[in-house]
């Protein structure tokens, strides 16, 4: 399976020309990112939600274990965002799941997209993951931990995040932040969030961002959010309407 970009579920371009003075929001499409040493694959279930709610859909893959945040970012606007991508009157939308989220707000700064519509994210871990936090602090498992994460996992720590957050401007855009709450799978990881509610990885908290429209949590692991019906249903809502629960 390979992508439009990666992926062989995405629906074709649109082939009308379109003023790109305005945009189209009739053939709307979705970038979806995935998170620290996973892959595309790991989007799948969301790629296809996406696609028959009518979008369509760019599922990229990157080097997250190789790259710093920032790299990962100008990685993918190089080989993705071409001048013709980057101009065309399509509204695209991002979901980032995980550290697939803060990829997303790196693309953002640098590689808008003429015609740019919502964001949401998926347990990402605005302010840091307290696990990180354990993994970087201990000899024996920060040598495990730099070998699988990479340099990106440096910068997923809550020392990190929170003096990039010092930073953050107003979003130029409606961010949308998804959190789980579920993590009997995580047996270990649970245990060191100092009895913070969080998804096995990121803790609830963590995925407030402060400049988002709205918040919402949902009873799922963190690899499990991307494929959890209730979250794939509030990732359309919100990039249709601006609400993950719209009103009548």
């Amino acid at each position: 399976m390979v992508n439009l970009d990666n992926s062989q579920f995405a629906n074709k371009k649109a082939k009308c020309q379109i003023d790109p003075k305005s945009c189209d929001n009739q053939n709307e499409r979705v970038v979806i990112l995935h998170g620290a040493t996973g892959s595309y694959l790991d989007l799948v279930d969301l790629e296809v939600a996406l696609v028959k709610a009518g979008y369509e859909v760019h599922n990229w893959d990157y080097p997250s274990t190789t790259l710093t945040i920032a790299e990962c970012a100008e990685y993918l606007s190089q080989k993705h965002i071409s001048p013709t991508f980057n101009k065309s009157a399509q509204r695209t939308h991002f979901v980032g799941f995980s550290m697939g989220g803060l990829v997303t707000a790196e693309i953002l700064k640098n590689h808008t997209p003429n015609c740019l519509g919502r964001v949401v994210t998926l347990g990402t871990p605005y302010h840091g993951s307290d696990i990180s936090d354990y993994m970087s602090r201990h000899y024996l498992n920060s040598k495990y931990y730099n070998h699988v994460f990479g340099p990106a996992g440096q910068e997923l720590t809550t020392a990190f995040r929170q003096a990039a957050l010092q930073n953050v401007a107003p979003l130029p855009y409606e961010l949308g932040s998804i959190a789980g709450n579920e993590n009997r799978l995580y047996f270990v990881a649970r245990n060191l969030f100092n009895g913070k509610e969080n998804d096995g990885r990121v803790s609830v908290a963590s995925t407030h961002h402060p400049y988002m429209k709205e918040h919402l949590v949902v009873l799922a692991n963190h690899i499990g959010l991307p494929s959890h019906v209730d979250a794939q249903q509030a990732t359309i809502n919100f990039l249709r309407h601006g609400q993950f629960d719209p009103q009548p």
